[in-house]
């Protein structure tokens, strides 16, 4: 009798366990960290209060023949151009999601030469605003021109602001 009643205290304690078990796991993999990077997946998250909020900056390095320009590399990308080039924008997230990249651009040699930039979009098209200089032309290595890109439609339709020349 107590040999059975022991069995019983042993298979509610590993049931227990299990289940605790699960729980634990369930926490490990649908909760945010503070000691690791966390990744919401596209998940909506309402009613923060952000407080002291910074953005990544993505160094890209010299550009000197057509490239692309990914959103997955941060909302702040700094390139120096160092020739005529194509900066293509890709990876913009789907429809829906309001989506911006800030562009800084120098030229490599700060030798008052004139590098053209022509900007493009997968599967999309640029609309540009009115202040946007065309030609767009980098030609300095110390006063950099900072340009605005969003789309909220999955990049079909990419918005372009010109910020300044920053001197």
């Amino acid at each position: 009798m107590i040999r059975r009643g022991l069995e019983i205290i042993l298979t509610q304690l590993r049931i227990t366990l299990l289940r605790q078990k699960n729980e634990i796991e369930e926490l490990q993999t649908n909760t945010a960290k503070l000691n690791t990077t966390n990744n919401f997946l596209g998940n909506d998250v309402t009613g923060a209060n952000l407080i002291g909020n910074t953005e990544k900056h993505y160094a890209g390095g010299t550009i000197v023949a057509p490239q692309n320009i990914s959103f997955n590399n941060g909302n702040f990308q700094t390139f120096t151009i160092g020739n005529n080039v194509t900066l293509t924008f890709q990876d913009w997230p789907a429809e829906d999601r309001l989506s911006k990249i800030r562009i800084q651009l120098l030229d490599t040699l700060g030798d008052s030469t004139a590098r053209t930039v022509t900007w493009a979009t997968d599967n999309g098209s640029i609309k540009y605003g009115p202040d946007f200089p065309a030609p767009f032309v980098v030609n300095s290595n110390e006063n950099p021109v900072v340009v605005d890109f969003w789309t909220y439609d999955g990049g079909t339709t990419v918005y372009a602001q010109y910020v300044g020349v920053f001197a």
